[in-house]
């Protein structure tokens, strides 16, 4: 795996990793200085490489199952309460 590290960033070589990669591991690092980043997704933790994150965070992954729907109600009621609910492959439900 190609790192190449800046002052406070990473960027992964998209030539040796997948997109999912590169998105599981890149949520996994932004959470660990921000613990207010949880993770959603409507059970594709594996298809999405989110499960980086749910392995890394499991207090803060929520899997919804077969309902995506709900997945975007979850995400905006987190981020009411002050969370960033971050749902693979949807949008970003910043607060």
């Amino acid at each position: 795996m190609a790192v190449v590290t800046g002052t406070n960033w990473n960027a992964y070589d998209a030539s040796t990793m997948t997109a999912r990669e590169i998105y599981g591991r890149t949520l996994a690092a932004l959470a660990e200085g921000n613990d207010k980043i949880v993770g959603i997704t409507a059970d594709l933790e594996k298809t999405t490489a989110i499960k980086l994150f749910a392995d890394k965070f499991p207090t803060r992954f929520y899997n919804v199952g077969i309902a995506e729907q709900n997945m975007f109600g979850i995400a905006a009621g987190l981020a009411q309460a002050g969370l960033s609910g971050q749902l693979p492959g949807s949008i970003r439900c910043p607060t």
